[in-house]
């Protein structure tokens, strides 16, 4: 009877030990697929950004308005139309929904994107940037409202510094792509 429990007792530490490597496999399996999911998430946010800007800069070169919300065409007879026609939403607000509207985050990164694009290839001194912003019926928070545009800008890729200090371009990879 004792060889029976030792066996057991040595089935049950090789199948608890069979278990603790699956387990640790299946662990290293998330953490890699969450890094893939992260970085097409990633990938996906700065497709919209291009999509975005390039409608912005397709309305306004050939004099189209869109009304808020909706999308362009993309592609002729595309069976996915359905499927990416809310990446090529305009997200724009109509003044009057503005009002005095706070802007922070991507949001505000995304309206300096659209302010940039209208004067592309130029650039604009961050003070000009926060006039247009005011002029749209948007104000940038914080005791120094220049000083915290220009900390948005820094982190965003899609914005470079122009030539002389203090004036910020849109840069051309965001623009030609």
């Amino acid at each position: 009877m004792m060889a029976n429990d030792d066996e057991l007792e040595m089935n049950m530490l090789q199948l608890i030990e069979t278990n603790r490597k699956w387990v640790e496999q299946r662990q290293m399996e998330l953490l890699e697929k969450e890094a893939a999911r992260d970085r097409l998430i990633k990938e996906c946010e700065g497709i919209r950004n291009e999509l975005s800007l390039m409608v912005a800069w397709l309305d306004k070169v050939s004099g189209q308005h869109r009304a808020k919300g909706e999308s362009i065409p993309v592609g002729s007879g595309d069976n996915n139309q359905e499927k990416i026609s809310h990446f090529t939403q305009v997200p724009e607000t109509t003044p009057e929904e503005k009002g005095d509207i706070e802007l922070r985050g991507d949001r505000l990164r995304d309206e300096v994107a659209r302010i940039l694009l209208e004067v592309y290839p130029e650039g604009l001194y961050y003070r000009d940037l926060l006039l247009r912003l005011k002029e749209r019926g948007y104000k940038v928070s914080g005791k120094d409202p220049g000083l915290n545009l220009i900390a948005h800008m820094t982190h965003d890729d899609r914005f470079q510094r122009g030539d002389k200090r203090g004036v910020y371009v849109l840069s051309a990879s965001h623009v030609n792509k």
